[in-house]
This record gives C-alpha cells, structure tokens and sequence, in this order.
C-alpha cells in the first residue's frame, strides 16, 4: 500500500526462514522454537542421520540462515518433503516443563515430541526490509510514518537477531510518537465515500483468483526461496508480471472485495521482492544467490524507488 502511494522500499531480497516449521496437514504455520534445539534436540534424516554437522561447527545451534539453508539443501538433494527435530533424547520432564506449548499442541496432533521426531521445514517468518523509513519512523512521503515489519529502519540489517523486531518496536514506536507530536500537523482532508457501480464476481472468478494466490506461492517457493540463482529469479519476475496482469484485469471488471485487493497486493509485494533480490549481486545475510556467492566490501541497501500510483 506504501509503495503504491509512492514510498520507497527497501532490502525486500531480505526474508528471514525460520528453520523449523512444523510439517503436519492439520496445522500449517506452527513454529517450533529454536530453544529446543538450545535443549539439544537434533535435526536428522529419516534414517537417523545427523547433518548440520557437515555445515557448522556449532551444528544445530548455528546461526537461522545457515539452518534453514542446510536443511533446504537436504531436502533437495534427497528429494524429501521434510526433515526430522528430534527431541526424544531429553528428560521427558524437563520438556513439559520448558516447552509446555510445543509438547502439548503437537500431542493434540498425535505427536508426543518425548518419543516422537517432529517433521519440519524452513519457513517464510520476517521481512527484514520494508517500507523505508528513519528512526523516527518517517517514511518519504510528508506525514506517513510506519513501523513495525511493514518498515526498514536499517535496525535488522540483512540477518535479523531474535527478538530485535519487539525491541524496535518499542524504540521506533517512541521515537514516531514524539515525532509526530512535535509536527504539530494539521489537516483538513475528507474521506471520500466509495462508489463503484462495476460487478460483484462470479464463482468461477473466486477460483481464478484463489488460483492466482496458489500460483504465486508456488512461484515464490520455487524460485525465489532460501537459495536463489539468476535465472531463477528472472523466471519468477515474468511469471509474476503475468499474474500481475491477470490480476489487474479482473480488479478492473469486478468490484473488489478481500481476496480481490489481498492478491493483488501479494503480487505487487512479490515482484518488489523479486526486483531487490536480482539488484543484490551478492550473497548477505539472508540472501544467497549462487550466482553471486561472495559478499561485497561495501554493504550497500537495495532501494527500490515508487514511480506510479497503480
């Protein structure tokens, strides 16, 4: 929305995986914590075989990015869905008593994690870029201020720390406050009353739409996911103007409802993403290219500026 009403965005190419997304039909976007490997569970193979060993000295307890990466690896080079988080090898007590929430929603699963290996997969958590902004918040544009995950302060760099996205929420949330305090704006602009005579869809457009949404995902997961090349990246950018155009279409035929503007401003956040990580011509933090694999000298944001109001 930011970006469409003019605001600049930066370091999008910047999407933090969280490691250990539980792989299950009944629940889709649980995370287990990463403490339980701080506790000493594994992340293995079916056949039980340890393999961050062959990535990190500090093996499980290496840094989100290189996790995430090894175990996207794996899953490729053995054409598996999932790998396993084994915390069978913990005191059974000491894991009700630390991971209360974790052992209980994954029992209501049919997983017992104090016996049983959880299936797992990295999975998209935290936008370290955004709408690019100062200290105070202020974005651009005269007056718009954001915060939060919508916004890139700079605070994140290309490898967001656990827990920083709270702590600059707090810090930016002040500093915007006293900001806008201290502006002393004023205005007199009027909301205006939505009209649109244009159609309600049909049902066959709600398929094409909820197709829409399926095919971006796919796109994104395949080509522009935790390991990226050029070439992939370029496929993804064509695949996705087409979806744009799509999409553009049916907002112009139909009145738009939920879904409607939802997929709409997936796309648009879809290829900024797409567009920052093609700039980057080096592997940083989150964003590895393996076309581009060493890191510059210089560590320079990508900024990607608005030249429409779409």
């Amino acid at each position: 929305l930011a970006w469409r009403c003019g605001c600049k965005v930066a370091n999008l190419e910047f999407m933090q995986f969280h490691p250990t997304c539980l792989f299950h039909a009944g629940e889709r976007s649980f995370l287990i914590s990463e403490a339980l490997r701080g506790a000493g569970a594994t992340l293995e193979h079916r056949d039980g075989e340890r393999f961050m060993t062959k990535y990190d000295p500090k093996k499980e307890l290496a840094s989100r990015d290189i996790v995430a990466r090894s175990i996207d690896f794996e899953m490729k080079k053995h054409g598996v869905e999932h790998v396993y988080l084994n915390a069978s090898s913990l005191d059974k007590a000491y894991i009700i008593e630390h991971f209360p929430t974790i052992h209980g929603k994954l029992k209501q699963l049919g997983i017992d994690i104090t016996k049983d290996r959880i299936p797992v997969i990295p999975a998209a958590h935290y936008s370290c870029g955004g709408v690019l902004t100062n200290i105070n918040g202020q974005t651009n544009m005269e007056n718009l201020y954001a915060i939060g995950e919508t916004a890139c302060t700079g605070l994140h760099g290309a490898n967001r720390l656990a827990s920083n996205s709270l702590l600059e929420c707090v810090v930016t949330g002040l500093t915007a406050s006293e900001s806008i305090v201290n502006s002393k704006f004023t205005h007199n602009h009027q909301i205006r009353t939505y009209q649109d005579e244009k159609p309600t869809h049909g049902e066959a457009d709600i398929i094409e739409i909820f197709n829409s949404w399926d095919e971006l995902r796919t796109i994104m997961s395949s080509y522009v996911g935790i390991v990226r090349s050029t070439s992939r990246l370029n496929k993804a950018l064509k695949r996705i103007r087409l979806l744009s155009e799509e999409v553009r279409e049916l907002s112009e035929q139909y009145r738009p409802n939920k879904d409607l503007l939802e997929v709409r401003n997936l796309v648009i956040c879809a290829e900024l993403i797409t567009k920052s990580a093609l700039k980057r011509k080096e592997s940083r933090g989150l964003h590895f290219n393996k076309d581009h694999q060493n890191k510059l000298a210089n560590a320079l944001p990508t900024v990607i500026k608005s030249n429409a109001i779409i």
